[in-house]
């Protein structure tokens, strides 16, 4: 009884998707046949591709992305079962399976008559619709095969020369260390009414935000007048003020609000400080799905459009790509900046996309291209840039407060490593990366929004 599901794909660079894909139809049941590896139990008797594909072969998947559809050892295995399936009159027996958004013009004539699914979009969703079909066209599942086997499999098939080893390793980490705090907090008393006034946009100038009739900011009473231009009658008490030192380690909750509270009262104040430097450094904003808010250089803006040896903002397909910040600021277990990166789409390098499924998409298949040494590499970069002649980052306070934050990470040490894979994989270069010139990419960047 045939029962073999085949799987024909371009080996390595769609490697991923067929180790993913050959796990979920075994962890469904199904017998599979792969040339990653022999993934059932390593017979050494499938070595006959087309008497597999003739002989046991009940589903043949073609893997189809813009690799596979000129690669011609994977053209022959397809030519091999469409005659099977011409022959044997069978309905649906190849099953392309589209993982990229190929060009329906450049996919091969003998697929484009083919219904295929899905995957580039989701693979989730490609695989519902994939279990579905083989489900009714009825492909026999193995009693052999369970997510126990899948699990043993996994583990000595695709993990095989991976795994931790004694070796002590240092690591780079997302946190950037505030090397200077402001030394206090304060609660500026005012009207509500002058208070409201005075927290317009275009009035106020430094960190600061209401609560109740009070204005926290860094800045001091004396700084405040100055700053807003007012009297000292203005204020309808005296300020409040609490060291910084006090907010983090203070267990006797001798201030206005508890600890909780005044730390998360210095973290907002800390966070808006980095969005007005990041506005003062000359950087464009852009609100993620999240609603949290990166920050990028527009084209042109930085000499060459590198920061250190990368570049930060390049051409991809018609369309610009800009390397963005997003940061957060935490105190605890040590104050620190914990530093995201992001890519954000442009037309022309100035105007982002309006359209956010498309942006979406293009930051995908962009930064699936980069290593995290290439990450690491612009984040390090774009920060020396904006740093002062000692590497720090200067965020102003208000009057003369202002915070550091250095552009160093903080490192970790592990006394346990990690036993890298011996396989070669496909090292991108520092142009490739920056033009990315791919079809295999390609999106229409003049679409309706």
């Amino acid at each position: 009884m045939k029962d073999i599901v085949f799987i024909s794909h371009a080996n390595p660079e769609d490697n991923d998707f067929a180790w993913w894909l050959a796990a979920q139809l075994m962890n469904a049941g199904y017998k599979v046949w792969c040339d990653l590896e022999n993934l059932i139990g390593g017979e050494d008797f499938w070595k006959d591709i087309e008497n597999k594909i003739r002989d046991d072969t009940v589903k043949f998947l073609y893997v189809l992305s813009t690799v596979s559809n000129r690669k011609d050892g994977l053209l022959k295995e397809l030519a091999v079962a469409q005659k099977v399936q011409r022959e044997y009159d069978l309905k649906d027996f190849v099953i392309p399976l589209r993982i990229d958004n190929i060009p329906p013009t450049m996919i091969n004539i003998e697929l484009t008559r083919l219904n295929y699914i899905i995957f580039y979009e989701n693979w989730a969703s490609g695989l519902t619709n994939l279990l579905k079909k083989l489900s009714k066209n009825k492909v026999p599942k193995s009693n052999t095969i369970n997510p126990d086997f899948v699990n043993v499999w996994w583990l000595k098939q695709r993990l095989k020369g991976m795994g931790t080893i004694d070796k002590s390793e240092t690591y780079y980490s997302n946190w950037f260390p505030i090397m200077k705090l402001p030394d206090q907090i304060y609660f500026h008393p005012f009207r509500k009414s002058q208070l409201k006034h005075l927290l317009k946009p275009g009035i106020i100038r430094f960190p600061a935000f209401d609560y109740k009739h009070y204005m926290v900011s860094f800045v001091s009473t004396k700084d405040i007048i100055t700053e807003l231009q007012i009297s000292k009658d203005n204020l309808t008490d005296k300020s409040p003020s609490y060291s910084i030192e006090t907010v983090m380690h203070d267990k006797n909750n001798r201030m206005i609000l508890s600890n909780n509270e005044m730390r998360y009262f210095t973290i907002r104040l800390l966070n808006q400080a980095w969005i007005s430097t990041m506005f003062q450094k000359g950087l464009r904003p852009y609100k993620l799905s999240n609603e949290r808010t990166c920050f990028w250089f527009e084209k042109g803006a930085v000499r060459n459009d590198r920061a250190g040896n990368r570049l930060i903002v390049g051409k991809h397909l018609d369309a610009h790509w800009h390397f963005a910040i997003s940061a957060n600021s935490k105190l605890y277990p040590l104050p620190c900046f914990s530093i995201n990166t992001h890519i954000v789409f442009t037309y022309d390098g100035h105007q982002p996309f309006s359209n956010s499924l498309k942006q979406h998409r293009m930051r995908r298949r962009k930064g699936r291209t980069w290593w995290n040494s290439e990450w690491r590499d612009r984040l390090l970069g774009l920060l020396s840039l904006m740093a002062d002649t000692n590497g720090n980052l200067k965020m102003k306070l208000g009057g003369g407060a202002h915070a550091l934050i250095g552009t160093n990470p903080i490192q970790f040490t592990s006394d346990i490593g990690y036993d890298d894979p011996k396989q070669k994989q496909d090292i991108f270069d520092e142009k490739s990366n920056d033009e990315d010139i791919s079809t295999e990419d390609e999106i229409d960047i003049n679409e309706q929004e």
